[in-house]
């Protein structure tokens, strides 16, 4: 799942600071360190015909190497995609780039086009670990139904665990003017 933040009022992304980005490569960079100090004493062993040292230097090398690139191809999946989305004024925008392929997909869905936006509870489990009960994490997911050019009716989601934000979508929809009537204009959020 691609965790958003927000990034200005009501605009969200996908995008990993700076400055956590810095500190993932040189955690990276400090177990390709290791790795290939490992490796490198193991063959300084090799001379010593320590064997029993070369066999865990190798090992602790190929370990330490391997998890790294894993945790590198895990870290890439997540910053290969761009994705965007905003509530406007006029409307909901979505934008999404694969950084790789530089395709984009844009859409833009304006509040006369939407029929109704429902309002779907959400229960995620959060660990703390194996000796640990852990807990649950209440929150909404906002479901847009529209209708695109061809008529047909097509689908937005967007998810959110703040209850504070919620009541600011809610009012920004009670906010549209009367003959945009969309989910029958919603009191307010229920407490979580």
């Amino acid at each position: 799942m691609i965790e958003m933040r927000e990034k200005e009022d009501l605009k969200y992304s996908n995008d990993i600071p700076g400055w956590a980005r810095i500190v993932q490569m040189i955690i990276l960079w400090f177990l390709y360190l290791i790795g290939i100090t490992a490796f490198g004493f193991g063959i300084l062993l090799i001379y010593w015909q320590q064997w029993f040292g070369v066999i865990a230097c190798f090992a602790v090398s190929g370990f330490i190497l391997w998890a790294s690139s894993i945790i590198k191809k895990s870290n890439k999946m997540y910053s290969d995609i761009d994705l965007k989305c905003e509530l406007q004024e006029e409307g909901y925008y979505t934008y999404v780039q694969n950084k790789k392929t530089r395709e984009e997909w844009k859409q833009f869905v304006p509040f006369e086009q939407m029929q109704e936006v429902l309002i779907a509870r959400t229960t995620r489990y959060q660990s703390k670990g194996s000796d640990q009960l852990g807990y649950h994490i209440i929150g909404a997911k906002m479901i847009m139904k529209w209708t695109d050019e061809q008529g047909h009716p097509q689908y937005s989601l967007f998810g959110l665990e703040d209850s504070k934000k919620m009541e600011e979508w809610v009012q920004r929809f009670n906010a549209l003017p009367k003959e945009v009537s969309l989910f029958k204009r919603v009191k307010g959020v229920a407490q979580w």
